[in-house]
């Protein structure tokens, strides 16, 4: 089902130091004006009413949070003032008023003659009417999902995403491709969706690299086999780390085993000696990436 969301007006108090403002929105509305002036403020606006944060997603709480109260001329922020963002919009012809109000907690601890700041609280209402914080997400959840808002909204947030979270958000919008549609007309594509037999890529190329690294082994052991009976013979294998650098492992050292009845990479991708092992591990990486990652 389709659904038309249109702001109509936005209005800002004591917001990132814009005292009182109102912004009415038409079919076209242009905001303009020199650096520092709050042309950003009012699309923060906009971000913090409905999600809590501004528009380069940072929160208004804790690390790296931004500053929603209005700062005075030292620096700091002016004291005993609430801050608020009212949103009204139309959703599907209907008017729906969406406010988030910062307020600060001052009590008066006992003995002393001073109030003091104790915290903020943050005060949710729809159409004038105070709700609870999971009520009042769920309501802007129902107007629009966060990361569709962000899509629609900022130009920079697509590149931002890895390629996974871009591709599942292409194909959620243009709709499924199967194997089959892209192999249409490509007699090499079809040769390869032959070899499938109901794996998907990922597992077949996880396949192929056993394959491979299988091959590697026997050329390189010249005949030699494991005897996982014989506890005074040793064999290889390369050991790896996992490095967030690119998302991949990397080799690390050479690991041994006597009669194991197991290998962490495979029985048959064993080596018969260290230096065997440690060649195969640093030459063909790629390979034992594509062997021991889970790519989902």
């Amino acid at each position: 089902m389709s659904k038309k969301v249109t702001l109509k007006e936005l209005t800002l108090k004591n917001f990132k130091g814009i005292r009182d403002l109102a912004v009415k929105f038409g079919e076209v509305t242009t905001i303009a004006g020199a650096n520092a002036t709050g042309k950003s403020t009012v699309f923060d606006a906009f971000t913090w009413v409905l999600f809590g944060k501004d528009s380069n997603d940072r929160t208004d709480s804790g690390k790296g949070a931004f500053t929603v109260k209005t700062v005075g001329p030292d620096g700091n922020p002016i004291l005993k003032l609430e801050h608020s963002v009212t949103a009204v919009l139309d959703v599907n012809g209907e008017e729906v008023a969406l406010t988030r109000t910062l307020t600060e907690d001052w009590v008066k601890p006992r003995g002393k003659a001073e109030v003091e700041l104790k915290g903020n609280t943050t005060h949710y209402f729809c159409n004038g009417v105070e709700i609870k914080a999971g009520a009042f997400q769920e309501k802007v959840t129902a107007i629009t999902e966060e990361q569709l808002f962000k899509l629609i909204t900022n130009p920079a947030y697509f590149p931002s995403l890895d390629w996974k979270t871009q591709r599942e958000i292409l194909l959620r919008i243009a709709g499924g491709v199967t194997y089959e549609e892209v192999a249409a007309g490509r007699a090499d594509f079809a040769a390869i969706l032959s070899l499938l037999s109901g794996k998907d890529l990922a597992e077949f190329k996880q396949e192929i690299a056993y394959r491979k690294l299988k091959t590697i082994a026997e050329a390189l052991n010249e005949g030699w086999r494991p005897d996982w009976a014989n506890s005074n013979e040793y064999k290889y294998w390369p050991w790896f780390v996992y490095n967030p650098a690119y998302a991949g492992f990397s080799y690390a050292y050479t690991d041994d085993a006597a009669s194991y009845t197991y290998a962490p990479v495979g029985s048959r991708l064993c080596y018969k000696t260290r230096e065997l092992a440690t060649y195969a591990g640093r030459q063909f990486e790629g390979l034992y990436n594509d062997f021991l990652l889970i790519k989902k």
